[in-house]
């Protein structure tokens, strides 16, 4: 659930990251902003697509790493979505995604400092290492394709 929470995030920071380097120091607040929003929709189309407890226990786990309840949690999310920009009172918007991005700063940090992201000891479910050992395998990777129906065939050999 955190890795396609990540993963999400990681495809929109990754499509917006030149504009927002290069266009967007000479742009108005408005655009920041802009992408902000876009950033705390693209998070929360994240978090509701577990349903029921997935949703839930997902929440409680991010919150609980993050120092606030799932309830906050969510009203930070939901403020910077529905945030009405007035040009005007630039201070006020500014305020509410600053809340949004320290957040999200301190949650990502946090994740990023874990050993494992997995549920807490204390809910009776244990996080499972997988040690993955490299090992040098060569292999052969052999294309063929059939003229008549005009499939590709892959064929992969592994030699240790």
């Amino acid at each position: 659930m955190v890795l396609v929470l990540s993963t999400d995030v990681l495809a929109y920071l990754r499509g917006i990251i030149s504009t927002y380097r290069i266009n967007d120091k000479y742009a108005s607040p408005v655009e920041m902003v802009i992408k902000l929003i876009n950033l705390a929709r693209t998070i929360k189309g994240s978090l509701d697509i577990y349903a029921g407890t997935g949703k839930e226990e997902l929440l409680n786990y991010l919150t609980d790493w993050c120092d606030v309840n799932q309830g906050a949690f969510e009203n930070v999310l939901n403020e910077m979505i529905n945030l009405e920009y007035i040009h005007t009172d630039v201070n006020a918007s500014i305020e509410k995604a600053s809340s949004f991005t320290v957040l999200m700063n301190a949650l990502f940090k946090k994740l990023n400092e874990l050993e494992y992201i997995g549920k807490k000891s204390d809910s009776n479910i244990f996080v499972k290492e997988d040690v993955i050992v490299e090992e040098q395998v060569k292999n052969d990777v052999v294309f063929s394709w059939n003229k008549s129906n005009g499939n590709i065939q892959t064929q992969i050999n592994y030699y240790e």
